[in-house]
């Protein structure tokens, strides 16, 4: 009689699990939850989370007459085509307004959403032990920002991106719909909706293959005319040293996090010629066009999409290795899993740290609430040290509304950057036109000072604020 340790025994307790209980599907998500539990709660913070302020008004919530004028306005924006993403933004801005732990809640289910349609995407494939890998491998490591931040495109496009391909491995023609959806919520997901539509073709289903195409050849034809028209997309030169630099960074990053290197050449020695050769025209095709856009920039979010054919990667040749090789291939497991914990530790340490920096600058706005309510009349002075407190003065002016604000910026501030650039040179017409809220600087007998650095400059304010919770 059969134990269940023996392999028959085993493939039934396999069945069972997957089948009944879908404990399998919920590894990934307790990994999810894991790492991104911290922004539970969190409050608004520095970085974006202004915009919402500025969006929803006084009132702290958008009103639904309002969602077609805002959503003209943001479609409109010059160089980037992510109309999808808009649509998203402005009915979460409906929905919540001001209320930040909605907003976190929508990132923790959209996080859940992207490492099971991963699951589910890698089970077509791979038996479920490396499947439920390839979804852990979504969101542990730096690409965890995509959700514990409020504004990247990645958490909504890699969802429908997952998903979408699920679909069309079952044959629904529906699948199609979202990949083109992901294409129009960020460009960086344009290679895969053309990988949906080969697969497509592959299986039979050619006449909806054939309408996504035309549909994504559109949104590619659109980007790349403006594209055309900003030549410095995210005011970013795009000359061959940043693009070999976010190669290097792209590569090693997902390399590191994965093991996607090793996991290719598992699947070129233990698998066939045609599936190696496949995973390397996957991850040229999908690589170079995010090489091209991040143009050396090195932000975790920008691992993504990046990361899901890494994943998919490492699951494949693992598996592969597993079953002609075990003791290789659940070595490489081990490996796998090792790099696994240490990436998802580092992500939960990322989410913790974004969090105390919201609380801190959330702190910050409290006080010179305090400070302007204790002393009525009073003007706000912002001291800005340079480009790189540029995003908190917004968000001072948006969070702290009350009275005039004087803005005081250093006279003279070398800039390398060119996006730096461009919003410094924004500030300084504030400063001295009185734009956007701002008056020109000038002492005043009566104000509060909001300091985002230890300066001892005028005017000489009663109180000062020493804003906290800057850093990125």
């Amino acid at each position: 009689m059969p134990t269940m340790l023996a392999p028959s025994g085993l493939r039934r307790l396999n069945s069972q699990l997957e089948s009944h209980y879908g404990l399998p599907a919920m590894i990934p998500i307790a990994v999810a939850l894991f790492i991104l539990a911290p922004v539970v709660g969190a409050p608004f913070g520095v970085i974006d989370d202004h915009l919402i302020i500025a969006l929803v008004g006084p009132s702290g919530q958008l009103t639904l007459d309002r969602l077609p004028s805002e959503f003209a306005g943001y479609v409109g924006e010059f160089a980037r085509f992510r109309p999808m993403y808009w649509i998203f933004y402005l009915v979460e801005a409906a929905l919540w307004g001001s209320n930040p732990t909605g907003w976190y809640l929508d990132r923790l289910l959209l996080a859940c959403l992207s490492v099971t349609g991963m699951y589910a995407l890698a089970r077509q494939f791979v038996p479920w032990p490396f499947a439920a890998l390839a979804g852990v491998f979504v969101v542990a490591g730096l690409q965890a920002e995509s959700w514990y931040r409020l504004f990247p495109q990645e958490a909504f496009a890699i969802p429908l991106t997952l998903w979408g391909l699920v679909l069309v491995g079952r044959r629904r023609p529906i699948g199609l719909l979202l990949v083109v959806l992901a294409a129009l919520t960020k460009e960086t997901f344009v290679p895969f909706g053309i990988v949906a539509v080969a697969w497509s073709w592959h299986l039979g289903t050619r006449r909806p293959a054939l309408t996504c195409l035309s549909l994504l050849l559109g949104i590619g034809l659109v980007i790349v005319v403006r594209h055309a028209m900003a030549p410095d997309l995210y005011a970013q030169s795009r000359d061959l040293r940043s693009l070999l630099q976010s190669g290097r960074w792209l590569l090693a990053a997902t390399a590191l996090s994965t093991g996607w290197p090793l996991a290719l050449i598992l699947a070129g020695i233990y698998g066939r010629p045609a599936i190696a050769l496949g995973l390397v025209v996957l991850v040229t095709a999908t690589f170079g066009p995010q090489i091209y856009l991040i143009a050396g920039e090195q932000q975790g979010r920008y691992l993504l999409p990046a990361i899901l054919v890494a994943a998919l990667i490492s699951a494949t040749g693992t598996a592969l290795a597993a079953r002609r090789a075990p003791l290789i291939g659940w070595s490489m497991t081990v490996l796998l899993l090792i790099l696994a914990a240490r990436a998802g530790v580092g992500a939960r340490d990322g989410a913790f740290a974004w969090t105390s920096r919201n609380v801190e600058f959330n702190a910050s706005v409290q006080e010179l609430h305090t400070a302007l309510a204790a002393h009525p009349g009073a003007s706000l002075v912002v001291r800005a040290r340079g480009p790189q407190d540029t995003e908190a003065v917004l968000s001072i002016r948006r969070f702290v509304p009350e009275g005039i604000a004087f803005l005081e910026l250093p006279a003279r501030v070398p800039i390398d950057d060119p996006l730096s650039q461009r919003l410094w040179d924004g500030l300084q017409t504030w400063s001295h036109s009185g734009g956007a809220g701002y008056e020109p600087s000038a002492p005043h007998p009566n104000c509060v000072s909001a300091d985002l650095g230890d300066m001892l400059s005028s005017p000489q304010c009663a109180t000062r604020v020493s804003v906290r919770g800057l850093g990125y």
